[in-house]
């Protein structure tokens, strides 16, 4: 007598398991960048502290580095001097999110009336005082050996400019 086992085709194996495997290889390939852009704040204010708290980071990674920059003054002085850029840059994006708060827990808008040239002004000059960061941290990218601190200079860069286009783009309502 024959038995009889059931048996998948090589076919319908494939057909099954291809979409299953797929999903999951893909699974493991999304980021926390793929996911928080589906999550993205949406107020201004939200936005600020992020890139606030991100400036705060490079200001760490930048003393990090100018400790570790093994005996050279002149390293020392670049990373210092990142980081300074990064610190300040933090300071402003904090007062810039005290003014948006500020506005936005306003409701009267007699007084929104009155605060809005103020905060549109203040905005403005912090984003006139950021042009300058861009400026330091491109010099100071040019005077590194280290490749950390350049790697790590140019994406606090890229991110100032990103700050000075944000901090452009806000338009009280």
């Amino acid at each position: 007598m024959r038995t009889h086992r059931f048996r998948f085709g090589f076919n319908v194996t494939c057909s099954i398991l291809l979409p299953v495997i797929l999903c999951g290889v893909l699974a493991l390939f999304i980021t926390d960048d793929v996911f928080s852009a589906q999550t993205a704040p949406q107020s201004f204010a939200e936005i600020v502290i992020v890139k606030q708290r991100r400036f705060v980071d490079y200001h760490q990674t930048f003393v990090n580095f100018g400790k570790s920059a093994s005996g050279s003054a002149d390293e020392y002085e670049v990373a210092m001097a990142l980081g300074t850029v990064a610190s300040r840059t933090g300071e402003y994006l904090a007062a810039i999110h005290t003014l948006l708060e500020i506005y936005s827990d306003l409701s009267c808008g007699e007084d929104r009336a009155r605060v809005r040239p103020l905060i549109e002004r203040e905005l403005v000059f912090y984003s006139e005082l950021t042009g300058p960061s861009i400026e330091e941290a491109d010099l100071n990218i040019a005077h590194t050996k280290m490749p950390g601190v350049a790697a790590e200079g140019m994406r606090m860069r890229d991110d100032l400019r990103e700050v000075k286009r944000t901090v452009d783009s806000i338009r009280l309502r």
